[in-house]
């Protein structure tokens, strides 16, 4: 187990703790209000609009990651890590770990809100113009690289912060809360199916291999 396995199995047990905490505390319920009064044409808007940002930024960072130089792969957990680590979003590590990953990821969806919400009031809440803006977001996505996240992925995070931020000045924290968090569910859906997928394959690969062809020599009759 390498230094980067403990920092992944400690920050996951942190975590899970946390929404574990959260979904028994009674205060989900209340988080989840901002989720009602809203039409089938609203959340169209909602989804197609994040589905956008999150295909452009998400298609961006990949660009830089692979064809960018060097210095924007880098991650504070490369300090201790070997030849095969990666930079990394601390916050999905749960997901690597067999079988648990699913459920780790259903109690990470569960708290979007909440954590979509601690971000908005802490990057959002106040701004007071376009470029106010600027340098909130920029923080906002490099906020990120305190969990692993590649620097490319903190700096072209602001662009989704700009995007709450535009919704902050259109309905305050609540309106940029429920965006951030469509955003989220939706890149945490798409993390649960394939998490999902692969905790199936894992399952089916350990059955029982199939006995071995009997050979001519079995099949005569004995003696």
């Amino acid at each position: 187990m390498t230094v980067v396995d403990v920092i992944k199995y400690a920050f996951t047990a942190g975590v899970t703790y946390s929404c574990v905490r959260y979904a028994v505390s009674g205060e989900m319920k209340q988080d989840y209000l901002l989720f009602k009064g809203h039409n089938t044409k609203s959340w169209a808007e909602i989804i197609a609009t994040n589905l956008l940002i999150l295909a452009i930024t998400l298609g961006l960072i990949v660009a830089v990651y692979v064809y960018g130089p060097a210095v924007f792969r880098w991650s504070w957990i490369m300090l201790f890590a070997t030849k095969d680590d990666q930079g990394t979003n601390l916050n999905l590590a749960g997901t690597q770990i067999p079988f648990f990953g699913p459920i780790f990821m259903v109690l990470l969806l569960l708290n979007f809100p909440r954590l979509a919400r601690y971000e908005e009031e802490e990057f959002r809440d106040g701004t007071k113009d376009w470029k106010d803006a600027i340098p909130r977001s920029i923080k906002f996505g490099l906020w990120h690289c305190l969990v692993g996240v590649p620097l490319c992925g903190g700096i072209l995070l602001a662009i989704p912060g700009f995007w709450f931020t535009r919704q902050y000045f259109r309905g305050g924290v609540d309106r940029s809360t429920l965006y951030h968090s469509v955003y989220n569910m939706i890149l945490g859906l798409v993390v649960l199916y394939f998490v999902t997928v692969s905790s199936i394959e894992s399952l089916t690969s350990h059955k029982t291999p199939p006995p071995p062809k009997s050979s001519p020599q079995s099949l005569a009759p004995s003696k």
